[in-house]
């Protein structure tokens, strides 16, 4: 459920809880690659990076869903997944959502690609047809310098 997944795109892996006391201080020390006992460090950049990433994972999982709903501007989708300098693949379809998915939707996932270091990209349209202007996401794959994959289905 979209309300779920929501709760990820805030992720802050320092700040949650386990199970176990010890297992959050392992987890956290494991991230940070220090000794497994050790007090966890209250920040550390590897949190960051995991963060981005896990919060960026929850967007793609939530992106249809928030189509449907018309949450993909408020939950900040683009902004979420756009921050995610490091990932280099996105798999993603859009046939769950093909009778809302329009040119305003394909825009805002246009705006999470501008500048990326995608080097594979797979997007599924199958069905969408009220895809009727490309431009947007043409001038977003302009931009992905290093993309050396794209395959995109309309059908």
């Amino acid at each position: 459920p979209i309300n779920v997944l929501k709760g990820g795109l805030n992720l802050q892996l320092e700040k949650a809880q386990a199970t176990r006391e010890i297992d959050r201080v392992r987890i956290l020390n494991c991230v940070a690659c220090r000794s497994l006992d050790e007090p966890p460090l209250h920040e550390h950049p590897a949190y960051v990076n995991v963060n981005v990433r896990l919060r960026s994972i929850f967007a793609l999982a939530v992106w249809p869903q928030a189509v449907e709903e018309k949450q993909v501007q408020e939950l900040g989708l683009s902004n979420v997944l756009a921050g995610d300098g490091l990932r280099s693949s996105l798999n993603l379809c859009f046939a769950a959502c093909f009778e809302s998915f329009d040119d305003d939707h394909l825009e805002l996932f246009s705006k999470a690609l501008n500048g990326t270091s995608l080097e594979l990209l797979e997007l599924n349209f199958f069905l969408c047809e009220h895809i009727t202007d490309l431009g947007a996401l043409s001038t977003s794959l302009q931009l992905c310098k290093r993309l050396k994959h794209l395959h995109l289905n309309f059908r």
